[in-house]
């Protein structure tokens, strides 16, 4: 999140144009050389990435036309949408995952134990006097673990993803 809300930020202002740094109205300790490295701006962070992944290969870089190469995406674009699928992921999309014990099923049932124990506020173990209501709990326990896993799958994932692109998390 550093990386891109306050490195990409202000590299987004700081190589930018004029516009930019008035889109975003930085603060002036933000913007210089020896600036503070608080001011944050996930949306700059953003538009650089954003902007880095349209460098394509050509002949300011020693692409000729013609070259196999010529026309394709830069390290640095390939870099850069990487970075930002990560971002996205660890800000929007593993914030918001739903809870895997309400997504089962299992938070219900073990509110259903309570209610049928007459008493809210105890616990009363995960056995049911009711053998639907025990059906019920044995089927979202198996569906909790089964998210839990998908979800531990995905994370190891995504760690793995970003521990290859720590190579470019630089300024």
């Amino acid at each position: 999140m550093d990386f891109v809300e306050i490195e990409q930020a202000w590299s987004h202002i700081a190589w930018g144009s004029k516009e930019d740094r008035a889109k975003y109205d930085p603060p002036f300790w933000a913007s210089g050389w020896f600036r503070w490295r608080t001011w944050r701006c996930p949306q700059a962070g953003l538009d650089h990435l954003d902007w880095a992944m349209t460098l394509t290969l050509g002949n300011d870089m020693g692409v000729e036309e013609g070259d196999e190469n010529y026309g394709r995406p830069t390290g640095q674009a390939l870099r850069a949408k990487e970075i930002k699928e990560l971002y996205i992921w660890w800000t929007t999309v593993y914030p918001n995952r739903p809870d895997p014990h309400d997504a089962s099923g299992w938070s219900e049932y073990c509110d259903l134990l309570r209610k049928e124990a007459g008493d809210e506020n105890r616990w009363i173990g995960i056995k049911s006097k009711n053998p639907k209501t025990e059906k019920m709990g044995i089927k979202a326990l198996n569906l909790s673990q089964k998210i839990e896993q998908a979800y531990d799958k995905e994370d190891e994932a995504m760690m793995i993803r970003l521990i290859k692109a720590r190579d470019s998390l630089w300024t």
